[in-house]
């Protein structure tokens, strides 16, 4: 293995922070744009969203109910299109990092080219 890093890696996590509002994750991510401007061109920068499969990571008994967690994972889901658009939005200024939690989103993570996948 080689190590390929040449400079520090800073990482905004993005998560479900952006509450399943388009305009809202694009207001998150250049927010970090403006931070990114601060620093030194010796630091490399990455925005770290997380994939789930909601039709196969949410048990069957969980869906539709009141439980914190599903809703929201239930609230905060983006279509295809909206990540697609996202991701286009963002690589033009960060590398981008994904945490997929299931094997579904691990191929998405793979299909929308993403440069780093953490393994949670």
């Amino acid at each position: 293995m080689t190590n390929n890093i040449k400079k520090p890696l800073v990482i905004f996590e993005i998560a479900n922070n952006h509450m399943g509002d388009f305009k809202h994750a694009k207001k998150i991510i250049s927010e970090c744009l403006k931070l990114k401007k601060n620093f030194s061109k010796k630091i490399d920068f990455a925005l770290k969203f997380q994939f789930r499969d909601l039709d196969t990571y949410i048990h069957k008994s969980y869906k539709n109910t009141d439980h914190s967690q599903v809703n929201r994972f239930e609230s905060t889901k983006f279509s295809d299109y909206e990540w697609i658009s996202l991701i286009n939005y963002a690589k033009k200024d960060f590398k981008l990092i994904c945490t997929p939690f299931d094997e579904i989103s691990v191929n998405k993570v793979l299909k929308f080219k993403f440069d780093i996948i953490k393994i949670p």
